[in-house]
């Protein structure tokens, strides 16, 4: 029973999750109809920009002395290349990924699972039907389960050195959602608003120099050494870099990460 103006319907859905049919009702109300967003993937011909970088010349930006001028000038023929072998597709509904572990195998088997569902609602009569559904289904889930263990395990160890990832990951399995605590606690430390932001501040403030000297002093501490006594910090350099090093950077950089303010792939680099 619902008390509305509105028009209103109910519907029944033969659905096999539960062994009783879903009953839903809906209420038409005037709301602004937004379209749905397209499904657009940009896909890059890597091979075609390597070929077109491969012949420009870049003598002209090498011999610029202004490095701001420099990396922007380079940037803007890489961009320009990026657009000209770029194709933006629209990918069907019928394709699109629901979870990264569901394959289109697995689809296949939970639309015959739904099938036979509804065909021995049908035939409540029929025993070898009833029994072919009931196995069927027990192995079409445990399908699921297993492909979304197999997913999760495989996604733990690909980022097992990028703790960042790994705990978004644990989150995401888990279910868990982190509470962030609201900024009115910490005005309340205080007596007033201000006092309570000059703690906080000198508190962020003071800890660096506070961590330095507890290092040092274990350092002098722990050391028999006269000349590590006087100067028992390390000096810090500033080397000039070389184009093993970017090399090397680039090299371990991830290829899935999303691209920065350039729009450059990370697996272009």
């Amino acid at each position: 029973m619902i008390k509305t103006t509105f028009e209103s319907s109910t519907i029944v859905i033969d659905a096999p999750i539960t062994d009783h049919c879903a009953v839903l009702g809906s209420i038409t109300i005037k709301t602004s109809t937004k379209q749905s967003k397209n499904f657009i993937i940009n896909k890059i011909n890597y091979d075609a920009i390597v070929n077109e970088l491969l012949s420009k010349n870049f003598k002209d930006i090498i011999n610029l002395q202004n490095p701001n001028c420099t990396a922007k000038a380079f940037v803007d023929i890489i961009q320009t290349s990026i657009l000209n072998n770029s194709l933006k597709i629209i990918t069907p509904r019928r394709i699109r990924c629901i979870k990264p572990w569901i394959t289109p195998g697995l689809v296949r088997c939970m639309k015959n699972r739904d099938l036979m569902h509804i065909k021995s609602k049908k035939e409540t009569n029929n025993i070898v039907l009833k029994i072919t559904y009931t196995r069927y289904k027990n192995y079409c889930n445990d399908l699921l389960k297993r492909l979304k263990r197999n997913y999760e395990k495989s996604q733990l160890s690909k980022h097992v050195k990028n703790p960042k990832l790994k705990w978004k990951i644990i989150d995401s399995i888990t279910n868990r959602n982190n509470k962030k605590e609201s900024p009115i606690d910490l005005l309340k430390t205080g007596t007033t608003p201000q006092n309570a932001l000059n703690k906080a501040n000198s508190y962020f403030t003071s800890i660096g120099k506070e961590l330095a000297e507890k290092i040092i002093a274990q350092k002098l501490h722990n050391t028999d050494n006269p000349e590590r006594t006087q100067n028992p910090v390390n000096p810090m350099a500033m080397l000039e870099t070389s184009e093993e090093e970017v090399e090397a950077i680039l090299m371990n950089l991830n290829s899935d990460s999303a691209t920065g303010w350039d729009d450059i792939p990370t697996k272009l680099l």
